[in-house]
């Protein structure tokens, strides 16, 4: 290979690279740290970039599954690595598995990588009456419905030495500030036996959530009109779990995509109501199951009749 065509090759690769980093390193510029989801990157088989350099988050408690926890990567514009942050940015564009990075957070001044994963660390486990459970407080689906969930004096234990948490919203990102409490000597992350309930419906809201995403066929507007789907989605489920003992997970998101596509009060309709007696006998249909059954224009009709 001649000199002159390497150069050329180098020149033509570094143009590249900076076209990349001009379009998607700002918002990791603009950031300390970032978090991978190494669970989801294997499943999803996306290799990471070789040399960077990635601080496992593993608790002495899970020692068992440490290669699914996550890991902490400092965001340096300098780093060899950068730019290859910036090229999985790029192809998420067309196929969101392709983006390593889960969120990213701006610290406070003074605080160091070792004082972070600490801190990172010590909340992978969260406490509850119901015992001792794994915390993915780091995935955007999770933590996008915490704010709603944990009162302020735990949002700020979350939080910790972060002052700025950004999480992968859709196709882009949101950014969610640290509340602003004083007189706060110490706080805790010990949910109480609601707020793990809560915590433990996250995947059937999200299912609901996405569903009715594709139905409306557009994105959300922001974080803002996702959280409130999100209310009312939860209030559905709730509302399925007391009064009609529904309880697998593909029953308790259809019930709450029903509640946001028709109607808070759409179960008080008879043909509703029918369904879900139905459903508590072990011959008859799974909630999930018969409201497939419903057609547009019945559905049309429960929701004016509901209202």
């Amino acid at each position: 290979m001649s000199d002159v065509f390497t150069e050329i090759m180098t020149a033509g690769r570094d143009a590249f690279n900076k076209d990349l980093v001009e379009q998607y390193g700002g918002a990791l510029a603009a950031h300390d740290y970032a978090i991978v989801d190494r669970a989801l990157v294997r499943i999803h088989d996306v290799g990471l970039p070789k040399n960077m350099p990635l601080q496992p988050l593993v608790p002495v408690r899970l020692n068992s599954e440490a290669n699914d926890m996550p890991g902490l990567v400092p965001l340096d514009p300098e780093a060899p690595y950068f730019v290859e942050l910036c090229a999985s940015l790029a192809l998420a564009e067309d196929d969101p598995r392709e983006n390593i990075l889960s969120c990213l957070l701006k610290i406070d001044k003074g605080i160091t990588q070792y004082a972070l994963a600490r801190h990172l660390t010590k909340i992978l486990i969260r406490y509850s009456p119901q015992g001792q459970s794994r915390f993915r407080y780091f995935d955007p689906r999770v933590f996008a419905h915490l704010e709603r969930i944990l009162d302020l004096e735990q949002y700020l234990a979350l939080f910790g030495p972060v002052k700025t948490w950004t999480l992968r919203f859709q196709n882009g990102w949101a950014s969610i500030e640290r509340p602003a409490l004083e007189n706060i000597l110490s706080a805790s992350l010990h949910a109480d036996a609601e707020q793990r309930e809560r915590l433990d419906i996250i995947g059937p809201i999200n299912d609901a959530l996405e569903r009715w995403r594709y139905q409306l066929k557009q994105p959300w507007r922001d974080l803002e009109e996702f959280r409130q789907a999100a209310v009312q989605a939860e209030r559905a489920i709730f509302t399925a779990k007391n009064q009609y003992a529904l309880s697998h997970p593909d029953d308790l998101s259809a019930f709450a995509l029903d509640s946001l596509a028709h109607g808070e009060r759409f179960y008080t309709h008879p043909r509703i109501q029918s369904m879900l007696e139905d459903a508590k006998n072990p011959d008859g249909n799974p909630y999930h199951i018969a409201s497939r059954f419903i057609k547009p224009d019945e559905w049309a009709v429960i929701a004016a009749e509901t209202k």
